[in-house]
């Protein structure tokens, strides 16, 4: 699964800048900001990647990229106006719907009718949309500036009146008069459906078709009034209503006419609120589509809720439109049922959604997919192949649910959120993730963060993601904790204790996972809980045998500067908590033991120089010294002051490095006995027996636990033949 093609990765950095500042924004001061600013920003960023695709080389990818980003850019500014429209106070501005200098009687009862009609106006919004997104066409070089000029040249036409071949069935026009006629009808409907009426009224005057100019005067009628409010009980307002009906069945049966042509006649269709021509006989997609079945409706239910005020019926007016205003849904089931392959495209899906307010369905049916998807099920759904839905749902859900808090099930905003983050992750975009995550509720934002932190090692990430967390004011202490918390669950398999101890093998990836999970702690200067995280990693290490791995812990951090902060911490609060420190101390003490050994070892490998023979004698003595002490004292006290769970596990320890110990120094003196040739150490050897089987110290039991008193034995049995 993808997200966008790697070109578009700086538009995945603005969108998350976007939600970020804003987010610093709301939390420095909060209602600040406006979301359907977000918005806006969003629309600018899809039309500025769409403008990118411009200029590039024309393939069937760059088509396709083209498409989705300037269907995304309508989808965000559909967003903009309907959204925001439902949730505003509601504050009419003749501005905002087309109603611009004096108000005439049509006027007027627009806006009477959109003030008492939300889902009415919210239709006109549709259209509004529709229309300021419907390319501009490009004007048509062949029209003339004069009607039929061929065909008065020519002699064909025999009169100055331009409806004059409409009523001659013999009059004959000019091919060329009749390419330029229907051009500018052409030109005419595609200016009509931009809602660019101002330019085809200039465009009528420019080539000469007065009848066009004509008819365009009636759709607002200028009837003067002296009230902004509808006076039905004026005899001149009733004249107006009933003119314009007139206007509209005189258009509406223009459209009927065979005689005139394709254009024309869809037109005359469109003025009237008519579909059946238009859409019977003009190559229309699904915006324009869209755009004549609304235009219907508001026509339809604008003029009833007229002519209801006036109690005129339309039996009194001749040739009535029978049409009934359709609801959004059965209009966009027709549009789809006509066009079919555009109905389908995932992000027409999102603004049918939008339109019918169901947007929390549509993003439960996604999230269902991206289910379905990672189990097999449907795993070439829409959200697995096309690479830019994620990104677009997930971006929707975080707006709608900015603008409707709760609307959208915080289980599907946080399987959206988590799987945008994890593509992001595998992009390497880390700095933006925080962003998408402080979006979530705080148990959601735990789960997922920690989960994203604890694959993280690289320290200036990990100090960058530190910052961020800061910076979005998110949980950062719980977050911390939460991530070295599921990085010791992930990783507890891979400590099972043995009965072997390894001191040079290599440090696994595990090991330095579970020191990274440690290091999460203290860089948030969470010193209590990463001096007990030290204590739980030091114990999985060491009943592994991974001394390698305790040691690269231990080496990696100043701990002396550690537990110096800990104990301020604890200051007020010590009980139970000292005992962390010196298990540490008691750590430190064992690997003091194994670097003692290693030093010794590289002694006794130069012991044919004499010169080095006093120091082999002197590091042997301190080794013997010291392990005497060690197995005496080794996590004894500590052992007897613990609960019975970390009595088992110091137990454990105790069995595995204490018996480790006596076997490597009795191997030590023996073989000092032999290089050195002092046969006193073979003696001291065996007198090691005598600390083991004391009953004071009990050092037998911890042979028995490991199952290595049969092998002392026999050391012992062995050695004795040395004397």
């Amino acid at each position: 699964m993808e997200i966008d093609s790697p070109q578009s990765f700086a538009h995945l950095v603005k969108y998350a800048n976007l939600l970020k500042d804003f987010k610093i924004s709301e939390l420095s001061e909060p209602q600040s900001r406006d979301v359907f600013d977000i918005v806006k920003d969003f629309r600018a960023i899809t039309g500025e990647a769409a403008l990118e695709l411009i200029n590039m080389d024309e393939s069937s990818d760059i088509e396709t990229a083209f498409e989705n980003w300037d269907l995304e850019a309508k989808l965000w500014h559909l967003i903009e106006l309907l959204i925001n429209f439902r949730t505003a106070d509601i504050s009419f501005d003749q501005n905002d719907i087309g109603l611009q200098g004096p108000l005439g009687l049509e006027l007027i009862y627009r806006k009477t009718l959109l003030e008492s009609d939300k889902s009415l106006y919210e239709l006109w919004l549709i259209m509004v949309w529709i229309q300021s997104n419907v390319k501009a066409p490009e004007r048509p070089a062949n029209i003339g500036t004069s009607k039929w000029p061929n065909s008065f040249l020519s002699g064909d036409l025999r009169s100055s009146d331009l409806d004059f071949p409409l009523r001659d069935s013999g009059c004959k026009i000019d091919a060329k008069d009749l390419e330029s006629d229907q051009a500018f009808y052409k030109y005419a409907y595609e200016l009509i459906l931009a809602g660019q009426l101002d330019d085809v009224r200039r465009e009528c005057e420019y080539s000469d078709n007065l009848t066009l100019a004509l008819i365009l005067c009636g759709i607002d009628d200028q009837t003067a009034s002296d009230s902004e409010t509808p006076d039905s009980g004026n005899p001149k307002t009733k004249e107006a209503v009933y003119k314009r009906a007139l206007w509209r069945r005189a258009v509406h049966a223009l459209s009927l006419s065979e005689d005139l042509g394709h254009y024309e006649r869809a037109i005359y269709s469109y003025l009237a609120g008519d579909v059946v021509y238009a859409a019977d006989t003009i190559t229309l997609n699904w915006d324009t589509e869209l755009l004549l079945y609304l235009n219907q409706s508001w026509q339809t239910t604008f003029e009833k809720h007229v002519l209801s005020e006036h109690a005129m019926d339309t039996k009194d007016i001749l040739a009535p439109i029978e049409a009934t205003p359709l609801s959004l849904q059965n209009i966009l089931d027709l549009v789809s049922s006509k066009h079919a392959s555009e109905s389908e495209h995932p992000l027409r899906v999102l603004m049918g959604a939008v339109i019918l307010d169901k947007i929390p369905e549509i993003v439960n049916s996604s999230v269902q997919m991206l289910v379905n998807a990672i189990k097999g099920i449907e795993p070439g759904n829409d959200m697995v192949e096309e690479p830019y839905l994620l990104r677009v749902v997930t971006h929707v859900v975080i707006v709608m649910d900015m603008i409707y808090p709760g609307s959208i099930q915080e289980h599907d905003k946080s399987s959206l959120i988590t799987a945008y983050v994890t593509i992001l992750s595998l992009y390497e975009l880390y700095d933006i993730i925080p962003i998408y995550i402080s979006f979530l509720g705080e148990e959601e934002t735990l789960e997922a963060y920690s989960f994203f932190l604890s694959n993280l090692i690289d320290a200036g990430v990990r100090r960058k993601q530190l910052e961020l967390c800061r910076t979005l004011e998110m949980p950062t202490t719980n977050i911390l904790k939460k991530t070295a918390q599921r990085i010791f669950e992930e990783t507890s398999s891979s400590y099972v204790p043995i009965t072997g101890v390894n001191v040079h093998a290599e440090i696994e990836e595990t090991d330095k996972r579970l020191v990274a999970g440690a290091e999460w702690l203290l860089e948030g200067r969470l010193h209590v809980d990463a001096l007990e995280a030290y204590v739980v990693i030091s114990r999985r290490f060491l009943i592994t045998g991974r001394i390698g791995s305790l040691r690269y812990l231990y080496e990696k951090q100043d701990l002396s500067n550690l537990i110096k902060n800990y104990e301020l911490d604890t200051l007020h609060n010590s009980d139970g908590r000292t005992t962390a420190v010196q298990e540490i101390h008691q750590y430190q003490a064992l690997l003091d033991m194994f670097q003692n050994f290693e030093h010794w070892q590289q002694l006794s490998a130069n012991s044919e120089d004499n010169a080095s023979l006093p120091h082999s004698l002197d590091s042997l003595k301190t080794i013997s010294g010291a392990v005497y002490k060690f197995v005496k004292t080794f996590l004894v006290e500590l052992s007897e002051v613990m609960n019975s769970e970390d009595q088992d596990v110091i137990h454990e320890i105790r069995a595995l490095y204490t018996p480790y110990m006596v076997f490597e120094l009795h191997q030590a003196l023996v073989a000092a006995s032999e290089d050195l040739k002092v046969a006193s150490f073979v003696t001291e050897a065996l007198s090691l027996a005598t600390l083991v089987a004391n009953e004071t110290d009990q050092i037998y039991l911890l042979f028995q636990s490991s199952g290595r008193l049969e092998e002392y034995l026999q050391l012992i049995a062995k050695t004795a033949t040395l004397v």
